[in-house]
Parts: C-alpha cells; sequence; structure tokens
C-alpha cells in the first residue's frame, strides 16, 4: 500500500468553544474589536481605513499613499519616524487593499500608546517626499516587471479584464500608471481618505481592558468620526464563451485561468459552496489535484478557490503545465466540473471534504491574533457575531442531494472565462 492511500483515524469535529468575536462601540461612536491574549507578550493594534483601490482615480495611487505614509511627515524625515519606531522595539505595517486598507502596529503594551501618538501624528501629516516617491516607483517597477514575464500573470489579467470588463474588478495597473505617478495625486488621495478617525479599530495579544480604554480615550479625543465601509455592487457579468490564449516567446509552460463572479448568496450557500470547492480543486484529496496531477501526469499543480470581490467571491480554477498537456488539461478540468453537475458525490467523498474544512476552520482560530482577520470578514461579509458558531453545524448537514443542486446552479463551465498564457 503506498503511502497517499494511508490516511490516519481523524476525530469529526462537529463543534468547539470558539472565542468570541465583539465588536463593540466607544463612547464617540468608533467601531473597535479587542481580545486579550496576555500569554503573547506582544500587542498588535490595526487601524482598518474604509478605502483602497476602489477610491483611486489611477493604479497604483491608493498603494504609494499607504507605502509611502510614514515616509516623512511636515515635521520630521522617514529615517527620523522610523528610528523612534525602532526604539520602542515595534513596526508599523502599512498595506491597500481594495475596499479596506490597513496600519498595522506590533508592539509592547507598555509603549502602546506611546507609538499611537506617534503613528497617528506623523501619518496624518505625510507629505510625500518625491525622492521617496521616486524610490517607490523604482521598487513597484521592478515587481510588476517581473511578474509581467510569468504565465499565471496573463492568464489571470486576460481574463478578468475580459469577464470584468467596464469594472474595476478587472483593472490591472500597467508600468505606465507607475511612471506618472505624482506627489499630487498622492497627497490628494491622503487628505480624501486617510483620516484615523474614519478607521475601525483592532486591538489584540497583550493589550488588557483598561490599555484598551485608554487608546479608545485618546482616539475618542482627537477624532470625531465614525468607520463605514463602503462596498459597492460588483454588478453582473457573462463570459465570453471563448477561450483567449496569449503566447509568451520565452516561457516554457502554460497557465490556465478559470474563473466566474459568485454574487450576493446566503450562509447555507457559501458552505455548501466551500464543499463543492473543496471537492473540485480545494486539497490535496480534490478530484482536480487526484485526477490532473495524480492519475494522468498533466499539470505541477492545480486548484480552486474562491477570491474576494468587493463583499462578494470570485470563483478561480488555475493550474500550471507544460504546453504539450495544456489543452488535455483544460478538456479534463471541464470534463470534471461537468461531472459534478450529472452525478452525486458518494457519501465518503464529501465526508473527507467536511473533515478536512472541519480542521481547517478549527486551526483557523490558532493564536493570538486571529480574531481580528474573523471580525474583519464579519464586517466584509455584513455578518452577525454568530456566524462561526453556525458554520460547523451547516457544514455538517450538507447532504449530496445539495451538493449535487449546488453544481447545477454556480458549477456551470460555460459561464466561466477560460484564459490559457504561456508556450502555446
Amino acid at each position: 500500500m503506498s503511502f497517499r492511500n494511508q490516511r490516519p483515524d481523524t476525530k469529526t469535529i462537529e463543534s468547539f468553544d470558539i472565542q468570541d468575536i465583539n465588536i463593540n462601540s466607544s463612547s464617540a461612536g468608533q467601531l473597535y474589536h479587542h481580545h486579550f491574549t496576555p500569554e503573547i507578550g506582544v500587542a498588535k493594534i490595526s487601524f482598518w481605513f474604509p478605502c483602497g483601490t476602489i477610491d483611486q482615480e489611477r493604479s497604483f495611487i491608493s498603494s504609494a499613499a499607504f507605502d509611502l505614509l510614514l515616509a516623512g511627515s511636515s515635521t520630521l524625515s522617514e529615517k527620523e519616524i522610523i528610528e523612534r519606531i525602532d526604539y520602542w522595539g515595534a513596526s508599523v505595517s502599512c498595506e491597500s487593499g481594495t475596499i479596506g486598507s490597513s496600519v498595522t502596529l506590533r508592539c509592547k503594551k507598555e509603549v502602546a500608546l506611546d507609538l499611537i501618538q506617534w503613528v497617528i501624528t506623523h501619518a496624518s501629516s505625510a507629505v510625500y517626499p518625491e525622492d521617496q516617491i521616486e524610490n517607490y516607483k523604482f521598487i513597484k517597477s521592478g515587481g510588476l516587471e517581473r511578474r509581467m514575464q510569468t504565465p499565471g500573470y496573463w492568464s489571470e489579467r486576460i481574463a478578468k479584464e475580459k469577464y470584468y470588463k467596464g469594472s474595476k474588478l478587472g483593472v490591472f495597473g500597467d508600468l505606465s500608471d507607475i511612471e506618472v505617478l505624482t506627489r499630487s495625486e498622492i497627497t490628494t488621495f491622503h487628505m480624501k481618505h486617510i483620516h484615523f478617525g474614519n478607521a475601525m479599530i483592532f486591538i489584540t495579544g497583550d493589550m488588557d481592558e483598561q490599555k484598551c480604554q485608554e487608546i479608545l480615550s485618546y482616539t475618542d479625543s482627537v477624532f470625531h468620526k465614525t468607520f463605514k465601509l463602503k462596498i459597492p455592487a460588483s454588478g453582473t457579468f457573462v463570459a465570453s464563451g471563448e477561450t483567449s490564449r496569449h503566447s509568451m516567446k520565452n516561457s516554457s509552460q502554460v497557465s490556465m485561468f478559470m474563473m466566474k463572479h459568485i454574487g450576493v448568496i446566503d450562509e447555507p450557500t457559501q458552505h455548501k459552496l466551500t464543499l463543492l470547492n473543496l471537492m473540485l480543486g480545494g486539497y490535496f484529496g480534490s478530484r482536480l489535484m487526484q485526477e490532473l496531477r495524480e492519475n494522468q501526469g498533466l499539470t505541477y499543480g492545480i486548484g480552486s478557490s474562491f477570491r474576494p470581490a468587493y463583499n462578494e467571491r470570485t470563483w478561480t480554477v488555475s493550474g500550471e503545465m507544460n504546453s504539450t498537456n495544456a489543452e488535455k488539461a483544460l478538456e479534463e478540468t471541464l470534463k470534471i466540473m461537468h461531472e459534478f453537475s450529472k452525478t452525486k458525490v458518494s457519501l465518503d467523498e464529501l465526508e473527507k471534504a467536511k473533515r478536512y474544512y472541519s480542521g481547517s476552520f478549527r486551526s483557523g482560530f490558532d493564536g493570538p491574533f486571529s480574531s481580528l482577520i474573523k471580525c474583519q470578514h464579519l464586517v466584509m461579509r455584513n455578518l452577525d457575531t454568530d456566524h462561526y458558531r453556525r458554520t460547523l453545524k451547516n457544514i455538517w448537514e450538507t447532504d449530496p442531494n445539495q451538493i449535487l443542486e449546488t453544481a447545477n446552479q454556480y458549477l456551470n463551465p460555460k459561464e466561466f472565462e477560460i484564459s490559457l498564457a504561456g508556450d502555446i
């Protein structure tokens, strides 16, 4: 018997004591989440802003505004700002997202308030020096150039631009967008969107209630706005019905990318789609991995997943293979997708997917900072705080008939945009 056929006995995780995911409001009305885990010895404070690439006039403006947020203020240089942060043994990271962006601080609780005051003071008066903008352009251009040399970049880009035409979900920035970035438009974005009073605050790790309230007292004293996440409607999209092919001279492989938009769905449908995706290509025991990689040797790796599309989802299937196997791999992928709509999955296959998901779901709550991501998910999806307590129950109650029904409704290969890029 091969190693892959030996499966250890596993326990069925049908429920467990999930930590409370609370969303509270300060005296001034600022939303915050607090989760105290003293054993870690480090605190993590994250300011989540209701802005991102959805608000930019051109590609890369939002990422530049956040990446260079501490690159110099009206009173201090980047070096002086960072030296003080290093002195406290702390770190600060800034990240631009689609509809939400963050400034995250990690430090000892004893210096947390000083660090917060320092970061807010200098981030709020960011001046975006020209030399720092030029450095940003150089680094950003290099990273984009490297990605543009890979088949995976182009298979995804071509499919999304075609499928999401007319929507910001299908916008990809080019090198020219980086080259023409100006201090004026970055500063304008900052003044319009990056206000700490608009942010939701996440306070996790070694930060007790007293320290938490001290932070909130400070932010309430200097800010008088509240967090409000803007979630635009994604729209309705239709696949072109043809397979795009993009040839790359210096590539020795092919990347396949398939995608479809999933609009607003309820919780039970979400859980059924989760299980369907797992069996399709969501883990190593999925049909795509087992048939295309293990049995037929057509691909180096293939999988499927859901990616955020505002507060909705993009369902993707992607894989890498050599040019000889590309067309066969696409054919077999479509065949597997069709099969889910024709024949009920077995109880054993569904049981494996449920067990895998249950274990992953449980491990998703490990770590002192896990509640931050879980809480953000609730806000993004407009879910109540008991959502996670219902999840495993819904997963284990799903049966093969419901999977078949879900596949017939959502897993029609003709509704997926398909793209191949590389040595074709």
